[in-house]
């Protein structure tokens, strides 16, 4: 059997929450293993797979600025670590 493919399901978790775990929703209904990572800026939700403090720590660890659109999305992308990228 094929392996599921991974999709990041990104949003602002404090004021669109509802609407990202519907697409994270429709993401596993497709077959895919969704991802939720958070890019809220007023206080982490607490029930994202991907929290924002996790997300600046990655960053960092980069060593560099993030890149336009999604900072974390684009690069696990290409390193294979997700198929895609969801956005809301």
């Amino acid at each position: 059997m094929a392996e599921r493919p991974k999709i990041v399901v990104a949003g602002i978790l404090d004021t669109k929450g509802n609407e990202v775990r519907y697409l994270a929703d429709r993401v596993r209904a497709a077959g895919g293993e969704p991802t939720i990572m958070e890019l809220t800026v007023s206080g982490e939700v607490g029930w994202a797979d991907i929290g924002v403090g996790e997300l600046v720590l990655t960053i960092g660890a980069f060593g560099k600025k993030p890149e336009p659109g999604c900072a974390f999305g684009p690069a696990a992308h290409r390193a294979g670590r997700e198929a895609g990228v969801a956005s809301h």
